[in-house]
Formats: structure tokens, C-alpha cells, sequence
């Protein structure tokens, strides 16, 4: 997840999301420094990890997006193409 937003970087040691606050600790996703108010505590395979707020709702925003389900045809067009790979594959044993 590294990399996800890219804040500027103020250098005098402030949140990068409000710009008011002193920062407190880097995001887990982008590595900006933040404050404890513009971040929020997520649980992952990891264990727990602190992100921005902007990072946040961009993975919010990702798995909100509805699954994209195959079409018969498409669904038809790959078991057609397997069959004819599976067909040259046994013309070809059987000509060794």
C-alpha cells in the first residue's frame, strides 16, 4: 500500500492533511506525518496500522467498487481456445 497519496512535505514538523496540528506519527500507506486526528486506526493481515485520512477513503472508495462478473460468451471464447491449446498439446504427443 505504499505510495497511495502524496502530501507535501511542510518541514516544520506539522500534519501533512490539516496543516495545524504537530504530527505525531507516520502513515502506514503513504508515510506522511500526521496527527492523531487526521488518522485512523485499520486492521489488516499485519495487525493494526495507522493511515491517513486520505488514504483511508481512497481504500474505502476501492472496495466499494462493484465486483465485474464474466459473460457467457467470454466465459465460452476461453473454454473454445483451452480446448483447441488441449487438442494441438495431444496431436502433438502423438506424433513423438
Amino acid at each position: 500500500m505504499a505510495g497511495l497519496m502524496h502530501h507535501e512535505d511542510s518541514g516544520e514538523g506539522r500534519c501533512a492533511e490539516c496543516r495545524a496540528r504537530p504530527s505525531v506519527g507516520p502513515c502506514a500507506a503513504c508515510h506522511s506525518m500526521v496527527c492523531g486526528d487526521c488518522c485512523s486506526l485499520v486492521s489488516d493481515p499485519g495487525g493494526q496500522r495507522v493511515i491517513c485520512i486520505s488514504c483511508a477513503r481512497m481504500i474505502a472508495d476501492v472496495e466499494r467498487r462493484p465486483v465485474r462478473r464474466r459473460s457467457s460468451s467470454s466465459k465460452a471464447t476461453a473454454y473454445m481456445i483451452l480446448a483447441v491449446l488441449a487438442i494441438g498439446i495431444l496431436a502433438a504427443l502423438t506424433r513423438l
